[in-house]
């Protein structure tokens, strides 16, 4: 059943139409009341003939069911249902937001900057603290107690950084803020080990209660370093994080419209990463 925890409505009032459904399947159910025979002279010419079509007195039970699913159908339509896979955030404790945006969270920002927002609005709603902590920043994070609007603020304004985060360094600087009870900490990872993920779990499970909510891409994300002039015209380095498998693919150079003026292909070899 975790698969529909992410699941919100933007009306959520309106499911209350599915109490409704009763009344409408009673509605259906209504038999109209039986025609008036008029005794018309011409009709005996008709008499004897029999259709190959009957109508049925009652509606049948069936089409009285999928009646009642369409109508629960638009009832959740009309409701704005949509779906986040972030974690739930509840409770009474502060909350801490520790983010990857490095390079490699790039790829998968605006999911990540969703879950954000999804864990903000929780925490508004239960008037909870909030401390975001970046790990990817130029300086060294100073984390601090922040109320709802200062932290969708802050949320709003990080960015991705061309380079690696520095879990060590945030977490270190998280362990120096003073809660006033254990903090629930929600870990939005690249989904990156970076050579030591599982000490900066342990290391945040000792300043409170820790969930992770990963990425999962399906490939390791590519970097680009500067663009250097070759003999033949520009030279392009490519990068991704150390993997087994060997990958292809094209780079496009644009002009200012957007037109491609020029590709080239690029090919890593088996744990090759440049």
């Amino acid at each position: 059943m975790e698969s529909f925890a992410g699941f919100t409505f933007g009306a959520p009032y309106i499911l209350l139409a599915i109490i409704l459904l009763p009344a409408i399947y009673w509605l259906l159910r209504v038999t109209p009341p039986a025609p008036k025979r008029v005794v018309f002279p011409p009709l005996r010419f008709l008499l004897g003939l029999k259709s190959s079509e009957e109508t049925p007195a009652r509606t049948p039970l069936w089409l009285l069911l999928l009646r009642l699913f369409a109508a629960a159908l638009a009832i959740l339509a009309l409701a704005q249902p949509s779906y986040d896979a972030a974690p739930a955030v509840k409770g009474a404790s502060p909350l801490v937001l520790f983010v990857d945006n490095g390079w490699t969270a790039a790829a998968h920002w605006d999911i990540r900057a969703s879950a954000m927002r999804r864990a903000l609005s929780g925490a508004e709603r239960d008037g909870r603290p909030i401390v975001i902590v970046p790990t990817a920043e130029a300086k060294p994070p100073a984390p601090d107690l922040l109320d709802a609007g200062r932290a969708a603020k802050a949320a709003d304004e990080l960015l991705p950084r061309a380079w690696l985060p520095d879990r060590a360094r945030a977490a270190a600087a998280l362990a120096h803020v003073h809660f006033t009870s254990a903090p629930q900490i929600l870990w939005l990872s690249d989904g990156l080990d970076h050579g030591g993920a599982k000490a900066i779990a342990d290391a945040l499970a000792k300043i409170g209660s820790l969930t992770v909510f990963a990425d999962e891409p399906a490939l390791s994300p590519l970097a680009l370093l500067p663009v250097g002039n070759g003999t033949g015209g520009f030279d392009i380095t490519v990068m991704r994080m150390p993997a087994a498998e060997a990958r292809e693919g094209h780079i496009a150079a644009l002009d200012s419209r957007g037109q491609v003026i020029e590709q080239a292909a690029f090919r890593f070899a088996p744990n090759q990463a440049r």
